[in-house]
């Protein structure tokens, strides 16, 4: 009788161990463990990412163009991000990542400014994380010397990122 109260306790606590290790799963998953092109840290608000990307997943390109494309995947990892947050403030960001964050970008090539010609907006892979693939239009040939991103929205600032060192 005493050994089987012992095994049962002994489980018991095993189970409450693995669950307690567990218990904040979107905590552990929000540890950056991946390296990018550009990083961009702010403590407290979070990251924003940027790899060059391969334009022929997203479009068809015509050999014989004078302009070819150039893609980006932006992404942006939220601190600010609460587990209870504000129903309304979340749709408002999740609105503008989706549909106005595009406006802010910038590429500027040998001083010319070039707008995104579109924005292909990722699934989510975490609740705080928002990711796409930014495409602009360039010169056969050329990158974009320089990325501007001007947040609109907020907490990011106006922020220069030098691509060609």
């Amino acid at each position: 009788m005493m050994l089987r109260r012992t095994i049962i306790l002994f489980f018991g606590i095993m189970i409450c161990a693995v669950l307690y290790s567990c218990k904040d799963k979107e905590a552990a998953a929000s540890i950056i463990t991946e390296q990018h092109d550009v990083q961009i840290h702010y403590p407290g608000i979070g990251m924003i990412y940027i790899d060059k990307g391969d334009c022929t997943k997203l479009l068809r390109s015509d050999s014989v163009s004078a302009t070819t494309f150039v893609c980006y995947r932006i992404g942006v990892l939220d601190s600010v991000q609460t587990k209870n947050g504000n129903a309304s403030y979340e749709e408002e960001k999740s609105v503008y990542y989706q549909y106005n964050m595009e406006h802010d970008w910038k590429a500027l090539y040998q001083g010319d400014s070039l707008s995104p010609v579109f924005f292909h907006v990722t699934n989510r892979k975490q609740k705080n994380r928002f990711e796409g693939v930014l495409v602009f239009e360039t010169p056969t040939g050329k990158n974009p010397d320089t990325l501007i991103y001007n947040d609109t929205y907020g907490v990011w600032g106006k922020q220069l990122i030098v691509l060609n060192r």
